[in-house]
């Protein structure tokens, strides 16, 4: 027997598929977030860092052109037009980076942003080799810019501030390769977290699955095992599972639903039990009041009464067969329909007439129309109306009238028999209806029919209905309505 499952296996599947959403959800908000970080990374370093390394060696070179021009000026002059012009591209990278990129004492956003990146790259002492570089470079070009200085200091300072370049160029080599660990680090962070949600989900979603499969698959076997039990052996064990969720539901109508076969089996053989017990008994009154007229032929009466008696069981006999045979035929779905005009009133009448003359015990009172025409197949009537007069007979105290009335009605006709008492409980009315029940109509225990099986089927193939309820008296009243 399986554990008591307190949640159902609905819940448990949708728990399993809001874990896999948030799962998804949680990993598309990291790729979004790593993308959008990756892509201001990029900016920044395109705004803010790459700019002085790409300006940096147009500098240096600018430095070097200046030392090579003063170098070759011959007169020892260091204030042509060209070594002018290069002293004041180099001034003006100066104050560019001054202003612009430098990150010691800058209030940009970017160099903030910089400076926190050294700080956790625990680097910050490049801030302070930047400023020893800027600050020689800018005492360099102070000194080639006064009038009285002689070559040799020119040249001299042009060195230097080459020199004072390459070391800014070192050092924002290194901001580069800074800049770099920290956006692969991020990157590396936001793999970490797919990585991280990816593996708790597989783990969540497979514990979740063995949760699914251990509320199912054990519960199914047992319905599974109980099922080909029923189908081997014939033998049931009613399903007792504790749960509260579908597979209960599945396993009470697996239940429900073998029961009512075991049920149907156990009528089947009462059914067959009974049609044989009827069957056999007029054909043993058949054959015993035959035997009685063969052996005393001179005795008139004892051959009228055999002769009456056997006339009478071979009726019943028949009329057994043949309901047995229209019901068979109703459940297959083949009965056979050959409407012709008829009146219900006069084939009613002559009903009546016979079964009074098989149940004197029970009158009926007839009220027909003279006449009421409709379209049908005149010996599924018959037998429709034999089984709805047997049935009243059967429920009926002897003596007790029961009521019998025809009416034609626009469009169409309806017979209700009334019985004299009682009521009929619902446990009734579904037995009447079942095609695997008789009902005993004669007192001594002799012949039954089957019921209002093959009256309700005969309703339906004419495109009527069979009611069964109670008058407005509180009589018990089963009404056959047919299209005219």
């Amino acid at each position: 027997m399986w554990p008591r499952v307190p949640v159902s296996v609905g819940r448990r599947l949708t728990t399993l598929v809001v874990v896999d959403a948030l799962t998804l959800l949680a990993l598309l908000a990291v790729a979004v977030l790593a993308l959008s970080r990756g892509s201001a990374d990029l900016g920044y370093m395109r705004r803010y860092v790459l700019p002085p390394v790409e300006a940096l060696p147009k500098a240096i070179d600018d430095a070097a052109r200046l030392e090579v021009a003063l170098r070759s000026d011959p007169e020892g002059s260091a204030r042509t037009v060209r070594v002018q012009d290069l002293i004041g591209e180099i001034d003006r990278f100066a104050s560019q980076y001054r202003s612009d990129w430098v990150v010691l004492d800058n209030p940009a956003e970017d160099a903030a942003r910089f400076r926190r990146i050294l700080q956790d790259a625990h680097r910050t002492g490049l801030m302070a080799q930047e400023r020893t570089a800027l600050d020689a470079l800018f005492a360099n070009l102070t000194h080639l810019k006064q009038p009285g200085a002689s070559r040799d200091e020119l040249v001299t300072n042009a060195a230097a501030a080459r020199r004072a370049l390459r070391s800014l160029l070192d050092v924002n080599a290194q901001y580069v390769v800074v800049t770099q660990e920290a956006i692969n680090g991020r990157a590396h962070t936001a793999r970490d977290w797919l990585i991280l949600i990816g593996v708790a989900n597989l783990i969540g979603a497979t514990l979740l699955g063995l949760a699914v499969h251990r509320a199912i698959a054990p519960r199914i076997r047992r319905v599974v095992k109980q099922v080909d039990r029923f189908r081997e052996v014939g033998v049931y064990d009613q399903l007792t599972d504790s749960g509260r969720d579908e597979i209960a539901t599945l396993a009470h109508a697996v239940d429900v639903g073998i029961r009512t076969i075991a049920a149907r089996d156990r009528e089947r053989e009462q059914f067959l039990a009974v049609a044989a017990h009827e069957l056999k008994t007029p054909v043993t009154a058949i054959a015993g009041y035959a035997q009685a007229a063969l052996e005393n032929p001179s005795d008139m009466a004892m051959r009228d009464r055999a002769v009456s008696i056997i006339h009478r069981n071979a009726g019943r006999l028949g009329r057994l067969i043949e309901d047995l045979l229209l019901a068979a035929s109703a459940r297959s779905g083949k009965l056979r329909f050959d409407p012709k005009p008829i009146d219900l009133a006069s084939l009613t009448r002559r009903s009546v007439q016979e079964v009074e003359a098989l149940v004197p015990n029970h009158p009926f009172e007839l009220h027909t129309p003279t006449t009421a025409y409709l379209l049908a197949d005149e010996d599924l009537l018959i037998h429709a109306e034999w089984s709805l007069l047997s049935y009243a007979a059967a429920l009926s105290a002897p003596h007790a009238p029961i009521g019998v009335t025809v009416a034609s009605l626009p469009g169409r006709v309806r017979l209700e028999v009334t019985l004299a008492d009682g009521r009929l409980t619902e446990s009734e009315i579904s037995r009447a209806l079942s095609p695997m029940d008789f009902v005993q109509y004669e007192e001594n225990g002799g012949l039954r029919q089957t019921g209002l099986f093959l009256c309700r089927e005969v309703a339906q193939v004419h495109g009527g209905s069979l009611r069964i309820g109670h008058s407005p008296e509180g009589k018990a009243a089963v009404t056959l309505e047919l299209p005219a």
